[in-house]
């Protein structure tokens, strides 16, 4: 017998998907196609990164490395914009009797307000280790929030099991591992949240963001402290009009953009978002009182001193609220073949957390001449956790009848109170230099320095009490505190050479001094690329990161930090070849295989990291990845990405098993598509499927013993099983007026009611036998979302 939520899902799919299948099986009549060459007026050299641009719609593509583009245009009147920062604006009428046709543009040099202010990852060749995401992709990505990070959970090599938190998987590694950089400046995840419920939101907002860069490993010089991954955003540096804006409003959040450009020296921007996920959370198996809420308000203004000088200043600031007044959970726990049990835990009291975030950076970029620039960066940042919980969970479990679901009977098993107050406070300063000069016409240098000062502390005031039928046990208790303020110094050269037209070497050298465990840490790295006709390019990459060990990496549960934790080193080789058309079509396959030693081990809470210092650890890992970005319709962006992982990890004493984040196979889609004969309108579906981490469980209490002791389990004896998803949303675009346009959109999540495992409840039951339960992950789910520009 199928379920009726089986019913729903099929008549769901069928009804939205036929439009789509039935677009895809159509001719595209109602379209033609121009394509072109853009080139500098004097020199006639090709403009890279030109736009090609539909006036007033928000349809263009961007010129390769040849200055050429490729546009489906409308078989109507059309005017065509080319554009390029620093060159004059083109703009070219092509009436309705022209079809398929080729243009040569040219653009004169012009002293514009804001030429493109050259960021680290934008001057690198195309590589086979980094995919860029334009803000266009970010604004069409299903999600619950105005959030850039949600667009990589559909890259190569990125894994997160959890749709509810923005922390990610890069390669097998942790997510303390992945470097984020806003405009430069180190972005850090939350330390001690412990539910991914109590997440809202990254700082990275998507309405601010014109493009993302992500690394996927084999990372330059310039980039360090990290072992797998760095994602460098950048936000809006220009604006078209003297202002303009953007609204969001749906039914989990709320968001507003303003921007402007007065005058041809300043361009700003501010934007500010508030979110509240209860409408998610109560598709959970907790019953209770959910109120996450999330606010932030950021700023960035742009502002040319001189004619070779400007000045970028960035702020932001934001809170992040969790309170929560449990009552009741229900889990199943499967006991023989047809024998289940029920898990049923009744909560009283309250469980509150909270976080601020306060960030501010200024920056200062100088173009001396057109073989010099250098580039400054002095960025604060603030944060402050609080975590005040004081509940009384009681825990009761009963056979559950086969064919009816009822629970016959129940058993108190046990009564646990638990009482937190833990307090967590972290500031840094952070300095960034980097100067580039290019030698020759085939040969360039960059060095650069980073300092950074980080304090931290924090006060741990708990205690749990725990009874059962026949014994108490005594209450553990946790009262410390502990500081740190430690210091980071490194520097960084990197030398790049084009032997010939075809075949470019770099090879560089970074040296990171840590002052908390007293290391000078030397990493080589290298890189060759290799360019095969005008699309195609091979890479190959070699070498040694480092990552100092964090405050909680260090702290663990002991009393004061540990100094003698020494940094993780990794020494990564990376082989990969792209294929780029053009924007918006490129094949992306890659190789790799990382060696980690003085790995810290950690086990998974959720989303809490409980790393386990006084372990010796080493760690490998080795897999590959394909993605694969294309366009169905004329104006949508489709992603196909599949990737393999093995990742393991050996500790002194316990032997091998595998990592945390050891997920085998990934295959993430998105495919979007105009629906037939409705101007304006999209479907997109996304698809997750991923076979699974292992489960490590933490050391449970056992009843058998007399004094609590603790009852261990391997780190992988279970699975969180496979990971499914499907989101499908349909959204329509009208303009109003000639600057505003707006888009109503109704999205659904997890459209089949897959129920993902979040984690595993372990309890005993009344024999004393010990049962794991599921938590899952949320339901399905609906959400309405209004956009408009103007």
């Amino acid at each position: 017998m199928i379920p009726s939520s089986s019913y729903f899902s099929i008549w769901l799919i069928a009804t939205t998907s036929f439009p789509f299948v039935h677009g895809l099986a159509q001719p595209q009549n109602q379209s033609r196609n121009v394509s072109g060459f853009v080139r500098e007026a004097q020199t006639l050299q090709p403009l890279r990164g030109a736009n090609a641009l539909v006036v007033g719609t928000s349809h263009g593509t961007t010129c390769d490395s040849s200055g050429r583009f490729t546009l489906d245009i409308p078989t109507t009147k059309t005017l065509l914009q080319i554009q390029h920062i620093g060159y004059s604006v083109a703009r070219i009428s092509l009436p309705a009797t022209v079809r398929d046709t080729v243009l040569t543009i040219t653009l004169a040099p012009e002293n514009l307000a804001f030429p493109l202010v050259e960021v680290e990852a934008e001057r690198e060749p195309p590589l086979a280790t980094s995919v860029r995401v334009q803000a266009r992709d970010l604004r069409d990505l299903p999600a619950s929030a105005n959030d850039a990070l949600t667009a990589l959970k559909i890259l190569p090599a990125v894994t997160s099991n959890n749709e509810m938190t923005s922390g990610f998987s890069v390669q097998g590694g942790s997510p303390e591992e992945n470097l984020i950089l806003l405009e430069g400046l180190e972005i850090t995840r939350p330390q001690r949240v412990r539910s991914s419920a109590q997440e809202n939101f990254s700082p990275l907002n998507g309405m601010l963001v014109s493009n993302l860069n992500f690394h996927a490993a084999g990372f330059p010089p310039r980039y360090g402290e990290r072992l797998s991954s760095v994602l460098f955003a950048r936000y809006r540096q220009r604006s078209e009009r003297k202002l303009s804006g953007a609204g969001e409003l749906s039914l989990m959040n709320a968001g507003a953009m303003l921007e402007g450009q007065p005058h041809a020296q300043l361009h700003w921007a501010i934007a500010g978002r508030f979110a509240d996920r209860s409408l998610l959370l109560h598709t959970l198996q907790t019953e209770g009182e959910f109120q996450p809420r999330a606010y932030d308000a950021q700023g960035i203004l742009h502002y040319k001193l001189a004619a070779r000088h400007e000045l970028t200043a960035l702020g932001l600031h934001g809170k992040n609220v969790f309170r929560s007044q449990p009552r009741s959970q229900i889990l199943n726990a499967q006991a023989g073949l047809t024998d289940f049990l029920a898990y049923r835990t009744t909560f009283s009291g309250y469980e509150n957390f909270s976080q601020r975030l306060s960030l501010a950076s200024l920056q200062l970029n100088s173009q001396f001449t057109p073989r010099l620039s250098l580039w400054q960066s002095l960025a604060l940042s603030r944060s402050e956790e609080h975590e005040d919980v004081n509940k009384t969970i009681a825990a009761e479990s009963g056979p559950v009848d086969y064919n009816t679901g009822e629970i016959r009977y129940l058993t108190p098993l046990s009564s646990q109170t638990l009482v937190r107050d833990n307090y967590f406070k972290e500031r840094s300063e952070q300095y960034h230099a980097l100067l580039r000069y290019t030698l020759s016409p085939v040969s360039d240098f960059e060095a650069g320095v980073r300092y950074e000062q980080r304090h931290a502390s924090d006060s741990q005031n708990e205690s749990a009490q725990t009874s059962k039928p026949d014994s108490v046990f005594l209450p553990d208790l946790l009262n410390a505190e502990g500081e740190q303020a430690t210091q980071l110094v490194a520097v960084f050269g990197n030398y790049g050479r084009q032997l010939n037209t075809r075949l470019r070497m770099e090879a560089g050298l970074r040296g990171s001094y840590y002052e908390a465990s007293s290391e000078m840490i030397l990493q080589p790295r290298a890189r060759l690329t290799y360019k095969s006709g005008e699309n195609t390019v091979f890479s190959a990459a070699w070498g040694r990161y480092a990552q100092p060990a964090s405050y909680w990496e260090r702290r663990a549960s002991a009393a004061f930090p540990h100094d003698e934790v020494r940094a993780q080193r990794a020494t990564h080789l990376v082989l990969g070849v792209q294929q780029q058309r053009d924007a918006e079509h490129e094949l992306n396959v890659q190789v790799f295989y990382k060696n980690i030693t003085h790995y810290i081990p950690y086990r998974v809470e959720d989303i809490l990291l409980r790393f386990e210092p006084e372990h010796e650890a080493t760690a490998r890992v080795y897999g590959g990845s394909i993605y694969f970005k294309l366009r169905i319709s004329p104006r949508w962006t489709s992603w196909l990405a599949y990737a393999f992982l093995d990742g393991r990890q050996e500790i002194a004493g316990e032997g091998r098993s595998r990592l945390p984040t050891d997920q085998r196979h990934t295959l993430v889609a998105l495919l979007q598509d105009e629906m037939p004969h409705v101007a304006g309108s999209r479907l997109h579906i996304r698809a997750i499927l991923g076979s699974g981490y292992p489960f490590a469980p933490t050391p449970l209490h056992s009843s058998s013993s007399t004094n609590g002791a603790a009852a261990d389990l391997p780190r992988d004896a279970l699975s969180y099983g496979r990971y499914r998803r499907v989101d499908l949303g349909v959204s329509y675009t009208l303009s109003p007026q000639p600057n505003v346009t707006g888009r109503v959109s109704c999205e659904i999540f997890n459209v089949f009611d897959f129920r993902n495992l979040l984690t595993y409840s372990a309890f005993e039951d009344a024999q004393g036998r010990l049962r794991f339960a599921r938590v899952n992950l949320s339901g399905r789910w609906f959400n309405v979302k209004v956009d408009v520009e103007f």
